[in-house]
């Protein structure tokens, strides 16, 4: 997937990363994955229905919300 805006550094954190922030795909994949882990309910049921290791899951997840943010946002822009 190619999500023109997704890619592009946005929130500047030089101490970070070495490129000076984290691109929006990261910032929202980020967030996901925090609401995937602080919520019990949601994380049990990522893992009882994937099989697989919980934080590649996990992982997964959050990356599939976010380029789905992404999509979503292209459509609007």
């Amino acid at each position: 997937m190619n999500f023109e805006n997704g890619y592009k550094p946005e929130f500047q954190m030089p101490h970070v990363w070495a490129d000076g922030g984290l691109t929006k795909r990261e910032y929202f994949a980020g967030l996901a994955m925090q609401g995937i882990l602080s919520n019990s309910e949601l994380f049990n049921g990522l893992v009882e229905s994937n099989d697989g290791n919980a934080m590649d899951v996990v992982a997964v997840a959050a990356a599939n919300q976010a380029d789905a943010m992404l999509a979503e946002l292209e459509k609007t822009a």
